[in-house]
């Protein structure tokens, strides 16, 4: 089904008009924030959104502090967000995090697991990387913006660890072949194995994925930070009742992410 500009207008209109009343329904202060998501990704009464274009705060968090003050924030959300920076920037945000954020509140983490990523492609799950990305990815090769190969199991792998961005560019990772691939992932860790794979991105490309984790690494960056209290959580699971109340964890990440629940202490 195709709309007209008018059609378009009006469904952005809808939107913001949502939006304004459920903010002004809701004006206790922004103590519920997901950083990444715009004012058209995420609609939750008591939510307020943090992006660098079209959220109710606008700001580069890769390098700028969030814009509210030490100990103000009951939630921060963040989905699917972190791959997509690099380390420094990332080390920057969970910094802010845990500035911004009460004590006692929940900073809510969900990425891309990079161990289950391998796990699948080791036991030649087809399935899974299909449903994860491979209706987009083969859209992509159909309107000739990616050779075929980019289907090929292991360019799957390669694309979820280090990829090209789908608004600017190409989408999909870098190409290798399968028995390099498999090689490094005999002799290499997995963090190694992300390394490797991100430094196969071409230089003045805009770049998606550049900083895919496993479960420890996380762990250990977010305990580098100052957080002590770190549960391993589920899909739409939480310590917190309010992200469990409005389903704040997308479905169409569930198969491949691993969920953190960050306590500030």
């Amino acid at each position: 089904m195709k709309f007209g500009i008018k059609e378009v207008v009006k469904k952005i209109l809808c939107l913001k008009l949502v939006r304004f009343f459920l903010t002004l329904f809701h004006k206790l202060g922004a103590t519920y924030v997901s950083v990444g998501d715009t004012n058209y990704s995420l609609i939750r009464l008591g939510w307020e959104t943090v992006d660098i274009v079209d959220a109710d705060y606008i700001c580069d968090f890769r390098s700028e502090p969030l814009p509210f003050t030490d100990n103000s924030i009951d939630i921060i959300n963040s989905s699917h967000v972190i791959e997509h920076l690099p380390l420094q920037s990332a080390l920057h945000f969970y910094n802010e995090c845990y500035r911004v954020l009460k004590p006692g509140g929940i900073f809510r983490i969900s990425t891309p697991d990079a161990s289950l990523l391998v796990q699948h492609y080791l036991a030649e799950d087809v399935t899974f990387f299909m449903e994860a990305d491979g209706s987009y990815i083969f859209s992509r090769i159909k309107q000739g913006d990616l050779p075929a190969e980019a289907l090929l199991l292991h360019n799957r792998l390669m694309g979820w660890l280090a990829s090209y961005s789908g608004r600017v560019d190409s989408a999909g990772g870098p190409l290798v072949s399968k028995h390099e691939l498999d090689e490094k992932i005999k002799t290499l860790s997995i963090e190694e194995l992300c390394e490797w794979a991100v430094s196969k991105l071409e230089e003045d490309r805009s770049y998606a994925h550049v900083n895919v984790y496993t479960k420890e690494r996380l762990i250990g960056e977010l305990t580098s930070v100052g957080f002590k209290r770190i549960q391993v959580s589920s899909y739409r699971e939480s310590l917190s009742s309010v992200i469990r109340r409005d389903k704040i964890d997308k479905p169409k990440h569930r198969s491949y992410s691993v969920y953190l629940d960050v306590v500030k202490d």
